[in-house]
């Protein structure tokens, strides 16, 4: 599906703009003139592609994925080690048009998201997109960890906006239901970014024309309510 864009994003200062799909994130980085991106759950790197293609003078993007199996996670992504291996050189490829010579525009992390979340200073990423594990014991503890990372004027944003049901509706072949430690919570994505932004008080916005239904949230960080 190819996206029109008939509005100038440049004049959505304190409001954020509705986006029929998830690639516009790219137009309204750019249009907002941020500069430093982290994706969380990369796998192929396929939508960072789409993202870069419309972010045209992102200065530094950071790819944070374990590229391993998992377990209690039932998932399309959760593959076994051998066939991690292979995405992991896909999306390798899929950036290299995107990377400097200097081989440091495009950082790969290996590894799992609450470890890493120190790497990065408060404050620092100027868009951060989670589509990592889409339990609602994962979604949560994410948004938490990186929100205080994201700028003032920042987007946060992540995929799947969905409970379980809704998903178990969509295919059967994942159960987003089930959280690392095991324990259940059928509000998966949509129930965590929920009681984020309303316990955050900021404004929640969903794409509204995704193929299959699995539309994307995103949130725009302000910095003068004491919220951050």
């Amino acid at each position: 599906m190819s996206s029109r864009y008939f509005m100038d994003l440049t004049s959505f200062k304190h409001t954020l703009p509705p986006l029929q799909e998830r690639v516009e994130l790219g137009v309204l980085c750019e249009a907002l003139g941020l500069k430093v991106g982290l994706e969380i759950g990369v796998q192929r790197a396929e939508f960072t592609r789409e993202i870069l293609e419309k972010w045209k003078s992102f200065e530094k993007m950071y790819l944070l994925d374990p590229w391993e199996a998992q377990t209690n996670y039932v998932d399309i992504a959760n593959k076994n080690n051998d066939e991690h291996e292979k995405i992991l050189r896909q999306a390798k490829k899929n950036v290299a048009p995107f990377q400097n010579a200097a081989s440091d525009k495009i950082e790969f992390i290996r590894g799992y998201s609450n470890t890493k979340a120190n790497m990065f200073d408060d404050l620092s990423l100027d868009y951060v997109y989670v589509d990592a594990r889409h339990d609602y014991c994962g979604v949560s503890e994410d948004i938490s960890l990186y929100w205080p990372k994201v700028s003032c004027g920042g987007i946060l944003a992540g995929h799947d906006y969905l409970s379980a049901d809704e998903v178990n509706f969509l295919t059967k072949k994942q159960n987003w239901a089930l959280c690392g430690n095991g324990t259940i919570h059928l509000g998966a994505v949509r129930t965590a970014v929920n009681e984020f932004a309303d316990r955050h008080k900021v404004q929640l916005m969903v794409t509204y024309r995704e193929r299959y239904h699995f539309n994307s949230w995103y949130m725009r960080k302000t910095c003068n309510t004491g919220r951050q």
